[in-house]
C-alpha cells in the first residue's frame, strides 16, 4: 500500500500519512514516556513519509497534526486502543496462511452488504452485529424464492 506502514524487509518501518493540506506532520512512535517524536518529510503531492529503522511491528503510533491534535492513522490495519487511540504497526507479511487451498465462492453467490456499526446496533459492537446476521441473511433470500 502506498499509505499506513510498511514493514521494510531490511528492518524498520516507513510511515505515509497523505495529508495534501498541512504543511507539517510529525510522527509519534511508542507511547508514553518512551514515545519519539519525528517531523515527517512532505512531498510535492501532499504525502508525508518517513522511515524509522528502530521501529517494528508492534510499535504503537500516531500522527501530531500542526493544531496539536494527535490522531490514529486513517489507514491502519489495528486500533487497540478504539478509533481515537494510537495505531499499531502490523506485518501482514508475518501471518502464516493455513488455507492456502481455498479459492472463495463463486461470484454469483455472493453478497455484499456494508454497514456501520455505530449506526446498525444500539450497542455499536461486532458482537451485537453478529446477533442480528439472520436478519441480514434473510434480506439476501427474495420473499418469492
Amino acid at each position: 500500500m502506498p499509505f499506513g506502514t510498511d514493514v521494510l524487509a531490511g528492518g524498520g518501518v516507513g510511515f505515509a500519512l497523505w495529508a495534501p493540506t498541512l504543511k507539517a506532520v510529525v510522527l509519534e512512535c511508542g507511547t508514553g514516556d518512551n514515545a519519539v517524536a519525528q517531523p515527517m518529510v512532505r512531498d510535492a503531492q501532499g504525502w508525508h513519509r518517513l522511515e524509522v529503522m528502530t521501529a517494528r511491528a508492534g510499535d504503537r503510533y500516531r500522527y501530531r497534526l500542526p493544531d496539536g491534535l494527535r490522531v490514529p492513522d486513517p489507514a491502519s490495519r489495528f486500533n487497540p486502543e478504539d478509533v481515537h487511540g494510537a495505531s499499531e504497526v502490523v506485518d501482514p507479511q508475518a501471518y502464516a496462511w493455513h488455507d492456502d487451498s481455498w479459492r472463495g465462492r463463486p461470484w454469483h453467490e455472493a453478497v455484499i452488504y456494508e454497514l456501520h456499526l455505530g449506526t446498525f446496533t444500539p450497542e455499536g459492537t461486532y458482537a451485537a452485529a453478529q446477533g442480528r446476521l439472520a436478519a441480514l441473511a434473510e434480506l439476501a433470500s427474495p420473499p418469492w424464492s
